[in-house]
């Protein structure tokens, strides 16, 4: 053996737990300075160690544990990091179909054809006292006890013309359009 090489000498498992106990921290403040996360740098220590116990019989030091420690931190974190931007650039490469929401698409072109006349005249196809209920309820912000009171019907007569309102605008708007008049009714979009 070299003078200055001196070879890692037979470690038990309380001789590493020791020099983990030891430089953890200081090591993982190295990944973190290089890697700028806090759990990649938890794994790129803790990577070193289980390599360090099982190459220990092929590793020999020119200086102290803890020189030779942050030297292959620092080394480990580069090539992680290098590892990042080959991913990166592979990602980048690869084209992604365009994808386009379904419901977006039938916004866009109901806002086209006007989807506020649709909306209205949907409404007004309503039988006229059903409509009146649904936008006393809808537009007017009034409970259905206020609505039975002011038309003097029931309460149960109010729950089944919106239920029944509902029913129809779903019928003749399908489920798209029929989620735009809901949006239009109840939040004024």
């Amino acid at each position: 053996m070299e003078r200055h090489q001196k070879k890692v000498e037979e470690l038990n498992f309380e001789t590493l737990e020791v020099l983990f106990r030891k430089n953890h921290k200081f090591l993982c403040m190295i990944a973190v300075n290089h890697v700028k996360d806090p759990f990649i740098a938890e794994d790129i220590v803790q990577e070193f160690f289980i390599n360090f116990w099982e190459r220990q019989d092929k590793i020999k030091l020119h200086t102290s544990f803890e020189a030779y420690a942050c030297r292959s931190i620092k080394y480990k974190s580069i090539s992680w990091l290098r590892s990042q931007e080959t991913v990166i650039k592979r990602i980048s490469e690869y084209d992604y179909p365009s994808y386009e929401d379904p419901m977006e698409a039938a916004f866009k072109a109901a806002d086209e054809e006007g989807l506020e006349l649709k909306i209205l005249k949907l409404i007004d196809e309503l039988p006229t006292e059903r409509k009146r209920i649904l936008l006393l309820s809808t537009t007017g912000n009034y409970t259905y006890a206020q609505i039975a009171e002011m038309l003097g019907i029931s309460i149960n007569t109010v729950k089944s013309q919106m239920v029944k309102a509902y029913a129809s605008l779903r019928l003749k708007a399908g489920p798209i359009l029929f989620s735009m008049i809901l949006n239009y009714l109840l939040l004024g979009v």
